[in-house]
C-alpha cells in the first residue's frame, strides 16, 4: 500500500501534486469548522491534520501559493519569533511553554490553511454555508440547554444563569459572535433566480438559533465584538457614505448607556476586570521592554506580592489581549503584537475599501468583507476576552485573518470564475 501511494505521489509534477494536497487542505478547513464547536477531537484534528499537510504543499507549490505572493509575510517572520523568544526567554519558561505548545498543532496553521486555501468566490460561500451550518447547530444546542437545563451533547449544566451551548461554558458566546459574521457569506451561495428579500429572510432564519445562544450566554466581549464587526461591515460596503461608522458608533455608544444592565457603562465601571488590569499595569512596570514572558501573569503578580481581591486567584489571564502583550511581552512586544494583528488588519481593509470603491468584482469584495468583519469580531472580543493562547479561539481568529489575506489576495490577479 505504501509502494502505491508513493508510486502515485512521484508520478505527477510538483504543481499537480501541490493542487492535489490544497484540494485536501481544503476540504480539512471547511470540515473544521463544521464540526469545530461540537468536541474538542474536531478542533485539535483541523488544526493537527493542517499542520501536516502545509509542509508537503509548500514543498511541491510554493511558487504558486498565496505566501509568496503576500509581501506582508515579513510580519509574519517577527511575530512568530516574538512568540517563541517570549517564550524562551520567560522568566518561567516551562509555564510559559505549556500555554504555546498546544497552539503549535491547533491554532497557528489554521493561519495558513486559511491564507492558502481562500482561492475562488466558490471557497468563500463554502466556508460561509460551514460556519452557518454549525452555528445554527450550536444555537439549537443553546436553545435545547435553555429549555432542559443541560447541552444535549455532553450533558452540561447552565452555568450561573448563562448558556454554554456544547463548549461548557459561556464563552461560547465568543464562538458565536465570531461565527455569525462569515456564516453570511452563505448569503452569496443561494440561488440568484432567488429575490433579495427571499435569500434574507431565510439567512435571519438560520442565524436566530445562534443569537439566541450569543444573547443567553451574555457573553459582553463577544457582543461588543459582533457590533464592532457588522459596523465595520457595513461602513466598508457603503465606504462612500462616510457618515455610516459615525452613526453606528453613536448607536452603540448609546446601547452601552441606555442598554440592559449587564452592559451598560455603570456595570463596566464596576467591573473586577480593572483589578485585574491594575496587576498587569504592575507587572509592565517591573517588565517595560520585554515584559515577564508568554502568559505570565499569575506567576508574575504573585512575584510581585500582589494578590487579587475581586476575582479568583486560578484567573490565569488579565481578561484583555492588549493589555497581556503589555505585561507579557512589555514595549517590545505589545509594538510587535499590534503591528500584525492591526497592522494586517488595517491592510485588508485598505484592499477591501478600495476595491468597493473601483467597483472591480464587487460581490467578491463585499463576501471578503464578511471574512474581515469575521476578523475584526475576534479583535473586539479581544479587547475584553481571553487569553491570547486559549487556543479554539486563537484558531477561529488566525482563520478568519488568514482567510481574509487570501481573498484579498484573490482579487489581485484574474480568475476563472466561479
Amino acid at each position: 500500500m505504501l509502494n502505491k501511494l508513493t508510486s502515485l505521489y512521484t508520478s505527477h509534477t510538483p504543481q499537480q501534486r501541490g493542487a492535489f494536497i490544497l484540494a485536501a487542505m481544503r476540504i480539512v478547513f471547511i470540515a473544521c469548522w463544521l464540526l469545530f464547536p461540537f468536541g474538542k477531537a474536531f478542533q485539535v484534528a483541523g488544526g493537527t491534520i493542517c499542520l501536516i499537510l502545509l509542509p508537503f504543499y509548500y514543498l511541491n507549490d510554493y511558487a504558486g501559493s498565496n505566501l509568496k505572493k503576500f509581501q506582508g509575510k515579513w510580519l509574519f517572520a517577527i511575530f512568530f519569533l516574538f512568540i517563541f523568544l517570549n517564550t524562551a526567554l520567560s522568566g518561567w519558561p516551562a509555564h510559559s511553554f505549556s500555554y504555546l505548545r498546544p497552539t503549535l498543532n491547533e491554532s497557528w496553521p489554521l493561519l495558513f490553511a486559511g491564507l492558502e486555501v481562500i482561492r475562488s468566490r466558490r471557497d468563500m460561500e463554502l466556508t460561509g454555508i460551514a460556519f452557518l451550518a454549525a452555528a445554527f447547530g450550536e444555537g439549537i444546542v443553546g436553545i435545547w440547554q435553555y429549555i432542559t437545563g443541560f447541552d444535549p451533547i455532553n450533558g452540561d449544566p447552565i452555568m450561573a444563569g448563562r448558556l454554554t451551548g456544547s463548549l461548557g461554558s459561556y464563552r461560547v458566546g465568543n464562538y458565536i459572535a465570531i461565527a455569525m459574521l462569515p456564516a453570511c457569506l452563505a448569503y452569496f451561495a443561494l440561488p440568484e433566480r432567488w429575490s433579495k428579500t427571499r435569500r434574507l429572510s431565510l439567512l435571519a432564519c438560520l442565524l436566530v438559533p445562534a443569537a439566541f445562544l450569543l444573547i443567553g450566554s451574555q457573553t459582553r466581549s463577544g457582543m461588543l465584538g459582533i457590533v464592532a464587526g457588522a459596523a465595520l461591515i457595513l461602513a466598508v460596503h457603503q465606504c462612500k457614505r462616510w457618515y455610516i461608522l459615525p452613526v453606528a458608533m453613536a448607536l452603540f455608544g448609546i446601547a452601552i448607556l441606555f442598554g440592559p444592565s449587564r452592559i451598560s457603562l455603570e456595570t463596566a465601571m464596576r467591573d473586577a476586570r480593572w483589578e485585574l488590569w491594575g496587576h498587569a499595569w504592575e507587572i509592565f512596570k517591573h517588565h517595560p521592554i520585554w515584559g515577564a514572558g508568554a502568559s505570565t501573569f499569575k506567576p508574575a503578580y504573585q512575584e510581585l506580592g500582589l494578590t487579587l481581591v475581586r476575582n479568583s486567584e486560578r484567573i490565569p489571564h488579565p481578561h484583555g489581549v492588549f493589555i497581556q502583550f503589555l505585561a507579557d511581552g512589555g514595549i517590545v512586544g505589545f509594538t510587535i503584537a499590534c503591528s500584525f494583528l492591526l497592522g494586517l488588519w488595517g491592510w485588508c481593509a485598505m484592499r477591501i475599501i478600495r476595491g468597493m470603491l473601483q467597483s472591480a468584482n464587487a460581490i467578491q469584495w463585499r463576501m471578503t468583507a464578511f471574512l474581515w468583519g469575521g476578523y475584526s469580531c475576534y479583535l473586539g472580543s479581544a479587547l475584553f476576552g481571553h487569553n491570547f493562547y486559549r487556543t479554539w479561539w486563537l484558531s477561529m481568529g488566525m482563520a478568519m485573518l488568514g482567510a481574509t489575506i487570501g481573498a484579498c489576495l484573490m482579487q489581485s490577479a484574474p480568475r476563472n470564475p466561479d
